[in-house]
């Protein structure tokens, strides 16, 4: 059984993923590894973790995330890699 959708964004995109399951589109891409998703329906944001797995993005993981961003950003740039594309 699918977990209720509580959100504040959009009532019917919130029915649409208590129906059919959330419709994630990556949003930002931290590292190669680490990517941010947020809902097409219900705008809910998420995450993934160290194993992979989808977890909501909290205030602390919006942190870590932007921390490990400008570490990857800045290595790139030294080893003249460039800049990582969504």
């Amino acid at each position: 059984m699918k977990k209720r959708v509580e959100s504040e964004g959009n009532p019917i995109g919130t029915l649409v993923c208590n129906v059919l399951g959330h419709k994630y589109v990556v949003t930002r891409r931290v590292t190669y590894h680490l990517k941010e998703f947020q809902c097409a329906y219900c705008d809910k944001q998420v995450t993934s973790d160290e194993e992979g797995q989808l977890v909501e993005l909290s205030e602390d993981r919006k942190e870590i995330n932007n921390i490990l961003y400008r570490v990857h950003r800045n290595r790139r740039k030294k080893s003249g890699l460039g800049r990582i594309t969504p």
